[in-house]
C-alpha cells in the first residue's frame, strides 16, 4: 500500500521509468544475443517502478500504459529480457494473458453456470441464487447476474483454478483460515481469524490486500466447484474467530479497507452461499465494528449471522454445530483444527503449480 502511494505521487518519474524500461528491452533485444548483459532487473530503480504493477492481482485493471510496463517487468525479473538468470516462476498471480490456460485441462476451468442450478429452465437463464437474492424481482436479479458475468470475465475467474498461485501459502501465514469439516446438517465450515491477520508478514512477502482477496476467490471457486461440485445451491457455515482483535483495528485504514472488499465482493458476486455465520470470541466492543460492515450486507445476510462471546451460551452452540468434525480430547471448542479438506486444498494447488513448472512461493518471517 505505501508503495502504491509513492506510486501514485510519482506518476511523471513513472512515465519517465516507462521510457528507461522501453529503451533498455529494444537496446537488449536488437543486440547481439552473444553477448553478455547484466540482470535488469537487479537495477533499484527497475525494481520500484516495477513492484507496484508486478503485485496486483489483476492487471485487466491498469490503463494500457501500465499494463505495458507491467508485461515489461514480467520479462525483466524472469531474466527473458537482460540476459540474466532470474526465476521466471515467481509472479504473484498470472492473469490469462502471461499463463496460456489452455495448456491445461478443461476439467480446471469453471463457469458461473453449474449444472441443475436452475439457469436451464429459467426463461432468462437465471440461477436460482440470483433470484432468491434479489426476492424474485427479475429485472434485479438479471442485473446482479450480468454484472457477475462481467466481474468474472474482467477478472478471469473462471479459469482461476486453472492458474497457478504461488502465494497459496503466504495467505494462509498472513490470514489463518481454513476449512475445518462439515457442521450438524452437513454444512462445509469455514473457519477464520481476522484478528491474527500479520501485516508485517504481509509486507514482507510482498502480499497486497488484492492478492488476498484473490486467494479468498480461489477457495472460494475450489468450494464451490469441486468440493460441492453436486449440489449448485450449497451453502457454508463461517466460524470468524475474533480472538487477538482489538479496538486498535477502528484506526487500521488498510484491515477496515480489505474487510469491506471481502464482504462487497462475497455479497455481490456469491450470493445466498451463507447458510449461517458465527461470530466467537466476540470482544464487547465488537458492535463498532459490525456497523461498520453490516450495512455492506443484505438484510438476508444479516438474519443469518450471531454473535458470540465466550462462555456457556458460545460453547454449547459450538459443540453443537461441530460435532461431526475431528477433535482432540481437551481441546477447547473454538481450536478446532483443519480437516482434510484444507490437505486436499493445498495438494490441488501443488499440482497446479506443478503443471505450470513452477513452485509454491516460500514464506519469509517478517
Amino acid at each position: 500500500v505505501k508503495r502504491t502511494m509513492r506510486f501514485g505521487k510519482f506518476q511523471s518519474l513513472f512515465t519517465f521509468m516507462v521510457l528507461v524500461l522501453q529503451a533498455a528491452v529494444n537496446e537488449l533485444v536488437d543486440a547481439d544475443t552473444s553477448r553478455t548483459y547484466p540482470y535488469v532487473y537487479q537495477w533499484p530503480a527497475i525494481q520500484w517502478a516495477c513492484e507496484p504493477l508486478l503485485e496486483t492481482p489483476f492487471p485487466a485493471d491498469l490503463p494500457p500504459l501500465k499494463r505495458k510496463t507491467r508485461n515489461l517487468c514480467l520479462k525483466l525479473r524472469g531474466g527473458k529480457l537482460g540476459g540474466g538468470k532470474g526465476e521466471s516462476t515467481t509472479a504473484s498471480t498470472i492473469e490469462a494473458d502471461e499463463f496460456d490456460v489452455s495448456l491445461v485441462s478443461d476439467e480446471f476451468v469453471f463457469s458461473l453456470f453449474q449444472e441443475n442450478d436452475g439457469s436451464e429452465s429459467d426463461p432468462d437463464g437465471i440461477p436460482r441464487r440470483y433470484l432468491k437474492m434479489q426476492n424474485n424481482k427479475r429485472d434485479n436479479a438479471k442485473k446482479a447476474l450480468e454484472a457477475t458475468i462481467e466481474w468474472r470475465k474482467e477478472h478471469n475467474v473462471n479459469s482461476i483454478l486453472a492458474r497457478p498461485h504461488p502465494k497459496f501459502d503466504v495467505c494462509k501465514e498472513v490470514f489463518p483460515h481454513y476449512f475445518c469439516g462439515r457442521d450438524d446438517s452437513n454444512h462445509v465450515i469455514l473457519l477464520q481469524r481476522p484478528g491474527l491477520i500479520n501485516l508485517p508478514l504481509a509486507y514482507a512477502n510482498g502480499l497486497t490486500g488484492e492478492e488476498l482477496l484473490f486467494h479468498y476467490v480461489y477457495e472460494m471457486e475450489y468450494l464451490w466447484q469441486i468440493i460441492e461440485k453436486e449440489n449448485p445451491d450449497a451453502t457454508m457455515t463461517s466460524i470468524i474467530d475474533l480472538t487477538g482483535l482489538n479496538i486498535s483495528v477502528l484506526r487500521r485504514a488498510e484491515l477496515l479497507k480489505v474487510a469491506q472488499m471481502f464482504c462487497t465482493t462475497m455479497d455481490a458476486h456469491f450470493p445466498q452461499r451463507s447458510h449461517r455465520t458465527l461470530l466467537i470470541n466476540a470482544p464487547k466492543w465488537f458492535g463498532a465494528i459490525y456497523k461498520l460492515i453490516s450495512p455492506l450486507l443484505r438484510e438476508s445476510t444479516k438474519q443469518k449471522i450471531q454473535i458470540l462471546s465466550k462462555g456457556k451460551k458460545q460453547d454449547e452452540a459450538l459443540k453443537d454445530l461441530l460435532s461431526e468434525c475431528p477433535n482432540s480430547t481437551g481441546q477447547q471448542l473454538e481450536e478446532i483444527p483443519p480437516s482434510d479438506m484444507e490437505a486436499e486444498l493445498r495438494n490441488f494447488c501443488l499440482a497446479r503449480l506443478d503443471d505450470a513448472g513452477m513452485s509454491m512461493q516460500t514464506v519469509v518471517t517478517a
